[in-house]
């Protein structure tokens, strides 16, 4: 059964038929996320919502302007780069270390290098792309 089928069979209400499109797409569409800089979680959220997005949208599909994969694929990447720009400006608080937390007064000196250190590392940090970035 080829995807025009399956897409003519769903918009006729046979909800079964979009199950066939899911499996047969569902591997391609993590891994083209994977490829975009997703981790696992973002990649099955994204494209639950991609394969959603498609699904409410199947009857305004035009088989003549492109694939049922391509349409799906273009669904997912603007919702791949609307993450990644959620994702930049998202505020990240870097957690304390044991030491600040602990009641002693540490030596002022040390305190002042390590929070130099700190503000250089998250200033370097924050110019890596966000793959990247978010490994750290």
């Amino acid at each position: 059964m080829d995807d025009a089928f399956l897409v003519r069979q769903v918009v006729a209400g046979n909800r079964a038929a979009f199950r066939l499109l899911v499996l047969r797409y569902e591997r391609p569409l993590f891994r083209f996320l994977g490829f975009l800089g997703l981790d696992a979680g973002a990649a099955e959220d994204i494209a639950q919502e991609a394969f959603l997005r498609a699904f409410r949208a199947l009857a305004s599909f035009d088989p003549k302007r492109a694939k049922f994969s391509s349409w799906l694929f273009t669904i997912a990447k603007r919702l791949a780069v609307n993450e990644h720009r959620r994702a930049a400006h998202r505020v990240e608080t870097p957690l304390l270390e044991a030491h600040e937390v602990s009641h002693s007064a540490p030596d002022q000196s040390e305190g002042l290098l390590r929070a130099e250190q700190r503000d250089r590392l998250e200033r370097a940090l924050a110019e890596l792309p966000e793959p990247l970035r978010s490994t750290f």
